[in-house]
Parts: structure tokens; C-alpha cells; sequence
């Protein structure tokens, strides 16, 4: 960083963010072998439209968790 008096906004940024993912992501006790955890730590986000597509893929395997196809 080459302006000191940015980072410590940058750095409350990304743990606002790292909240963010936190609260939003799925319980991995409900994986299974067919049914695997979609970037549970969020780590292929790198863009606003990157982390819209985390949470629809995060909410959708949810709803397939809670009412599994039979």
C-alpha cells in the first residue's frame, strides 16, 4: 500500500466483507457426497457480480438442503 492513511479503511472493508460471508454462507453439515458445499470461505469472489452469483448459488443450496429431490 503506499498510502498509509487508506489501509486501515481497506482493512475495516475487508472484515465487513469477511462478515458479509460469514453470515451468508450455507451450514456444511448438510453436505453430502452428491450435494457438496458451493465456495464455502467465498474464495472465487473477485468482483460485485462475483459475489451476487455466491449468494444465489449459497441460497439455492440451501433450499435444495432443506427439501432434498427424491
Amino acid at each position: 500500500m503506499t498510502h498509509r492513511q487508506i489501509l486501515p479503511r481497506i482493512e475495516a472493508r475487508d472484515a465487513q466483507f469477511y462478515q458479509h460471508i460469514v453470515k451468508n454462507r450455507v451450514d456444511p453439515s448438510r453436505q453430502t457426497a452428491t450435494n457438496p458445499v458451493p465456495d464455502f470461505y467465498g474464495e472465487k469472489i473477485g468482483s460485485l457480480r462475483d459475489y451476487r452469483q455466491w449468494l444465489r448459488d449459497q441460497a439455492r443450496y440451501q433450499k435444495k438442503a432443506q427439501w432434498p429431490e427424491e
